[in-house]
């Protein structure tokens, strides 16, 4: 297993992956409804140079099985997995843990002591893949949406939580 920088070259094909990975995480998103906000969005999630937010194929034979993107703060010695893919028609197949052990080598090699990640309370299949890799819950973030117009609160913190436009 091989992590590699994507090349500025290859944004395009990036980009396809992750609008894959956005449709299966977060359908109903604003950020994926709308092209405007994607772009947006896609141009601040990832950086094409450094080691910071910078995404990376995990290819396993020369071939593209996924990707993982980290930040990565120095001074504090910590990193957070911002996201972390594998294509769905390559899973349950061991990549994903020896990702993550490719992970953990390269920041073994930066001093990183510390890694954290959020997962989304509906992927619990998700949950469980991190959780035997050794991670656990440190804390609870809590999330509501407001609407403003009508001075109340909307029930959910997802967009999975809200009904789907109408034509969708």
């Amino acid at each position: 297993m091989e992590l590699h920088p994507v090349q500025v070259m290859e944004k395009d094909a990036f980009r396809a992956v992750v609008e894959t990975y956005w449709q299966e995480l977060m359908p109903r998103a604003d950020v994926v409804a709308d092209v405007i906000r994607r772009d947006a969005y896609f141009a601040s999630q990832f950086a094409f140079e450094g080691d910071s937010r910078r995404p990376q194929w995990v290819v396993e034979n020369q071939e593209r099985v996924g990707f993982v993107s980290i930040s990565i703060d120095h001074a504090a010695q910590t990193a957070f997995i911002e996201d972390f893919y594998i294509l769905p028609t390559v899973r349950r197949r061991g990549y994903g843990r020896a990702a993550v052990q490719t992970l953990y080598t390269q920041l073994d090699a930066l001093e990183i002591i510390q890694i954290d990640l959020s997962v989304r309370r509906d992927t619990p299949e998700a949950l469980a893949f991190w959780e035997v890799l050794g991670f656990r819950i440190a804390s609870y973030r809590l999330r509501q949406y407001r609407d403003l117009a009508a001075h109340q609160s909307f029930v959910g913190a997802l967009s999975s939580d809200f009904a789907a436009p109408p034509g969708c």
